[in-house]
């Protein structure tokens, strides 16, 4: 299991070091320290991702880990949404191409962890059906 966490964290540094080399050769504006946050704050929903993988993986019961998965990905999208409302009123100045690398952001660890988890899930069920 750490090696998806690793998977998931070079997954976010990968499309940092991607959209920051797209947000300043091809859109040539300049690169705020405040962007930081974005895989800063995604790395650490990803090491909650993993604990509660952890945890699901020690359950013997399928369906109830698919349950917390989803409930997981529902708390992280309405996470993501409570952070974009919450800088787009509070600070104004922060401009689109902090919520484009934050869409950006979420879109890859999404389509990541959906992979590994659907990975796991496959895995699990075909070894039960041996």
């Amino acid at each position: 299991m750490k090696r998806e966490l690793a998977i998931l964290w070079m997954g976010c540094i990968g499309s940092e070091l991607v959209i920051t080399l797209v947000h300043q050769f091809i859109f040539q504006a300049p690169y705020l320290r405040f962007y930081l946050l974005i895989p800063i704050l995604f790395m650490g929903i990803e090491w909650i991702y993993y604990e509660i993988e952890q945890y699901a993986r020690r359950q013997t019961n399928q369906a109830k880990a698919t349950q917390v998965y989803m409930v997981y990905k529902t708390v992280k999208l309405l996470l993501t949404l409570a952070v974009v409302l919450g800088l787009a009123f509070l600070l104004p100045a922060v401009g689109v191409a902090f919520f484009f690398r934050l869409a950006i952001m979420y879109l890859v660890t999404l389509i990541v962890e959906t992979k590994l988890a659907m990975a796991w899930m496959l895995d699990n069920t075909n070894t039960k059906k041996e």
